[in-house]
C-alpha cells in the first residue's frame, strides 16, 4: 500500500475484492469486474427460478442482493 492511500475491500455490491486475482469475492462464486460477469454459473443452478444462470439478483440490483452468492435477499 502507498503511503497516503487508502485500500477499501469492497468491490461490487460490498463483495470482497480480492487484490490478488483482480475479483470480487461471494463466497460461492466470483465475480470479474474487467469483464462484467461471473467468472462461473449460479452454483444452485436452475433452483434459483432462472433460466440465466450467470444473471444478479434476476437482473434487479437495485432492489435486491446476493451476498453469499446463492440467493436473493431483497434490499
Amino acid at each position: 500500500m502507498a503511503s497516503g492511500i487508502v485500500e477499501q475491500p469492497f468491490g461490487f455490491a460490498g463483495g470482497l475484492y480480492d487484490y490478488q486475482t483482480g475479483l470480487v469475492r461471494f463466497g460461492a462464486r466470483d465475480y470479474d469486474p474487467e469483464v462484467g460477469r461471473w467468472t462461473a454459473k449460479d452454483p444452485i443452478g436452475f433452483g434459483g427460478g432462472s433460466a440465466l444462470l450467470y444473471e444478479y439478483c434476476a437482473n434487479d440490483p437495485i432492489n435486491a442482493v446476493d451476498p453469499s452468492g446463492l440467493w436473493i435477499t431483497p434490499w
